[in-house]
């Protein structure tokens, strides 16, 4: 069940204000609320996935991007404990290569502060994969 300060922290906070589709909020509350993710993964993502659209020029939504929302979650928050994931397929390194551009937008997404000495590559190169599919690139 939902607590009222969680419906208002929704409906006052970061949601509104970056109009995200209500099922990917959905979505962000159920990691936040079975506590994969934590406060301050949960209060970043929202603005972090409006970059990703006005970036990309396209609307997420459940459909085109519910994978991509939890895998970045999961990835923010593993960084943010000093645990990224290490190692990478050559076909996702070879998309990297091939989209340095992504690549580069993907480091700057997963930059929180304080993390600066977490080697997050590897991390950086699987959103790059979900930028291309999501851009149509791939």
């Amino acid at each position: 069940g939902y607590e009222w300060r969680d419906v208002s922290k929704i409906l006052g906070g970061y949601a509104m204000g970056t109009n995200l589709e209500a099922n990917l909020l959905e979505r962000i509350d159920l990691l936040y609320q079975t506590n994969q993710i934590n406060d301050y993964v949960y209060e970043k993502l929202p603005s972090l996935l409006k970059r990703v659209e006005v970036y990309l020029q396209i609307t997420l939504s459940e459909e085109n991007a519910g994978s991509f929302v939890s895998h970045l979650a999961i990835a923010l928050q593993r960084i943010m404990q000093n645990a990224p994931v290490q190692e990478v397929s050559d076909e996702v390194k070879a998309l990297t290569d091939k989209h340095p551009e992504f690549y580069q937008f993907a480091g700057e997404i997963l930059a929180l502060p304080g993390t600066e000495s977490v080697n997050c590559h590897a991390e950086a190169s699987f959103v790059t994969l979900y930028l291309c599919l999501l851009s149509g690139k791939e």
